[in-house]
């Protein structure tokens, strides 16, 4: 199912049109290793924002409650690999190994924890910088002369929608950013653009020895065009609507991989468990 955003009030109906959205390859686990002092390391500061920050929009799967249960699933499969860590929450105890008053005020978190670290024997920092899932979207336009939908770079889109919005202030035509509906349609033009969602999985996760020096990091990001089957294939056959239209003759519902809440926590899961058995191995 898809939906139509409409740039105009009044639009009758939406003729039918192809749309295609290819399947993806994940990207590979990107690890960065300063050298081999992160092998052998044991004790280790666990810090983690206090909430997912997205960069576009967070799924209901990273709220706080949901947040906090990959957090920990982290600690778990950290300790399950033989680390001991230290909660970052004592981090406010540095506090009393910092002679300047004045100068605490302008220490960050990962600071004070370097000098925490110090003073509790620690081996290193373990950081986890980003562990979210962020609602994108993606816009499809129809070609001149064509009756189907390609995939677009979103700056570009958006930045001639800003242009088209800004050249036609007085014409009473209103602009709905709604992931999964129609653009650019003018009554009783039938749509020339559609907006698909995506979500997007990542978790980044960093070690930093006492002296500041990034010794090993890993990354990686899964979406849902990399988990779908094959390529989403569709005819769009919509209406003005408030809820999503409808894709006919399609060859499986896109939208049942978008909005599976368990798919998208069971690929942060696995993305926690490939980052995790790619880190160094502890000294025991």
């Amino acid at each position: 199912m898809v939906t139509c955003l409409i740039v105009g009030a009044l639009v009758s109906g939406c003729s039918s049109y192809a749309i295609t959205v290819e399947k993806t390859q994940p990207a590979e686990l990107t690890v960065l290793s300063g050298g081999p002092g992160g092998t052998g390391l044991r004790r280790l500061i666990f810090l983690s924002p206090d909430e997912a920050k997205c960069p576009t929009q967070c799924s209901d799967v990273v709220n706080s409650t949901g947040y906090k249960r990959h957090v920990s699933y982290v600690e778990k499969k950290l300790q399950q690999k033989g680390y001991s860590l230290i909660s970052g929450a004592i981090v406010s105890r540095v506090e009393h190994f910092l002679k300047d008053s004045d100068s605490r005020e302008k220490w960050d978190r990962t600071e004070k924890a370097l000098l925490l670290g110090k003073e509790t024997g620690a081996d290193a920092i373990l950081e986890v910088r980003s562990l979210y899932v962020d609602h994108k979207k993606h816009y499809y336009l129809k070609a001149a002369g064509k009756d189907s939908f390609r995939r677009k770079p979103t700056k570009t889109v958006e930045k001639d929608l800003k242009a088209w919005r800004r050249d036609k202030p007085s014409n009473g035509w209103m602009w709905f950013p709604i992931v999964g509906w129609a653009i650019l349609a003018s009554a009783p033009t039938p749509p020339s653009g559609y907006i698909i969602p995506e979500w997007e999985a990542t978790v980044e996760v960093r070690m930093i020895d006492l002296d500041g020096k990034v010794i090993w990091s890993g990354e990686k990001t899964v979406t849902t065009t990399n988990i779908m089957p094959e390529d989403w294939r569709a005819r769009l056959d919509g209406h003005y609507s408030w809820s999503r239209i409808k894709g006919d003759d399609e060859n499986f519902d896109y939208f049942e991989y978008f909005d599976d809440s368990e798919l998208q926590r069971k690929q942060l899961d696995l993305i926690i468990d490939a980052i995790v058995a790619e880190m160094p191995t502890p000294l025991i």
